[in-house]
């Protein structure tokens, strides 16, 4: 026996007892002749599934390899990006260098400068603080008064020149 309602084989006694509402539905299996299956018709849909279910077998596995391609180009892409990213960023730092290298050469010929200016002026405050003691070891008055004359009008060139090298910004500071 056969339950359609339920689809599944019975026997007699779940007929009675869990099938008994079902006894319009019920069908005695050995009164069953093949040609009533209509078996061809079953195989053919069932063929039918099977080729369904491989070519959504085939769209998967395609689908999966579209998949696997576009991770291999997008990681080439990535490290393509990185690279040129790089390359960029490593101008940029020989490039920042190099400017930082050229504002401290400039800066160090400015310093330069201005420590000769310095030490040129310093040498003659030192002269002629030298001679002006001399001259009053010796006890020359007279030049004595002539050279103090001289120093005192050259004093404010010699402090204007050493204002000078102190207000003279002679750098630049090096940024990034």
């Amino acid at each position: 026996m056969y339950c359609e309602n339920h689809n599944v084989a019975i026997c007699v006694r779940c007929l009675r007892i869990n099938h008994k509402d079902c006894i319009d539905k019920t069908i005695d299996l050995l009164d069953i002749k093949l040609e009533e299956l209509n078996v061809r018709e079953s195989l053919s849909i069932i063929e039918e599934l099977e080729d369904e279910i491989t070519k959504t077998e085939d769209v998967i596995a395609e689908n999966g390899q579209v998949n696997d391609d576009c991770n291999s180009t997008f990681k080439r892409e990535i490290e393509t990006f990185f690279l040129k990213l790089t390359e960029q960023l490593s101008l940029m730092k020989n490039q920042a260098e190099e400017a930082g290298s050229v504002k401290h050469n400039l800066n160090g010929n400015a310093l330069i400068k201005l420590t000769v200016e310095c030490k040129d002026v310093k040498k003659i405050v030192s002269d002629k603080k030298r001679l002006l003691v001399e001259l009053v070891e010796k006890k020359h008055t007279g030049r004595l008064y002539v050279a103090m004359r001289s120093f005192l009008k050259k004093n404010r060139r010699h402090k204007n020149k050493i204002k000078k090298c102190l207000s003279e910004k002679s750098y630049s500071k090096v940024q990034f």
